[in-house]
């Protein structure tokens, strides 16, 4: 059994019994998933909507903590849409060096 496959059971268990669990759970999964595909073109992308799942259920788990609607729907949607957006922005920045030798 691997790191991962262990990582997974574990997840998989507490998930259900936090709530927002579930989004995050799915989150951290398709982090896994994207490692794994061959594709690398859009790895950025699935990197990015990953962790905004993670974002959203950590929120959405807060909310159901504090038994409170304190979450505004549509101002989540956007959070969801900014934080791909500025993962994908944050590329750019990375500098390239020439190789030495």
């Amino acid at each position: 059994m691997k790191k991962a496959d262990v990582f997974k059971l574990i997840l998989n268990g507490a998930a259900e019994f936090i709530p927002g669990g579930p989004v995050v759970r799915h989150g951290i999964e398709a982090i896994l998933e994207a490692k794994r595909d061959t594709d690398d073109a859009d790895d950025v992308d699935e990197i990015a909507s990953a962790v905004a799942k993670i974002a959203i259920g950590a929120v959405q788990g807060a909310e159901a903590l504090t038994e409170k609607d304190f979450v505004n729907d549509p101002v989540l949607a956007q959070l969801a849409a900014n934080i791909r957006g500025d993962l994908k922005l944050a590329q750019l920045l990375r500098v390239r060096k020439a190789p030495t030798g």
